[in-house]
């Protein structure tokens, strides 16, 4: 699901948004666990500002939290998560 909304109408622009996964196969057990159907959850959050004609600045960042279905597995461990920033310029 995602909600938007213009806190500056075409200037600035916030949009939230978030997702849910769930495996439809049991997965094998590992390392003495049986791990669960659910993959995990995000959640993701947007802030754009145009500040001239076709260029705009974002601010990105999103949040996962890991289900059941990791159980057992070494490699992952915490829950990942990424931020970043962007320019856009569509003029050339």
């Amino acid at each position: 699901f995602t909600v938007s909304h213009d806190v500056i109408p075409n200037k600035l622009n916030v949009k939230l948004g978030g997702a849910y996964a769930q495996s439809m196969a049991k997965p094998l057990e590992r390392n003495g666990l049986q791990p669960g159907r659910i993959i995990g959850a995000e959640v993701n959050a947007e802030v754009k500002y145009h500040f001239r004609y076709l260029m705009t600045v974002g601010l990105h960042g999103g949040y996962t939290f890991r289900g059941n279905f990791y159980d057992g597995n070494p490699q992952i461990t915490k829950n990942p998560w990424a931020g970043f920033a962007t320019f856009t310029w569509y003029g050339f």
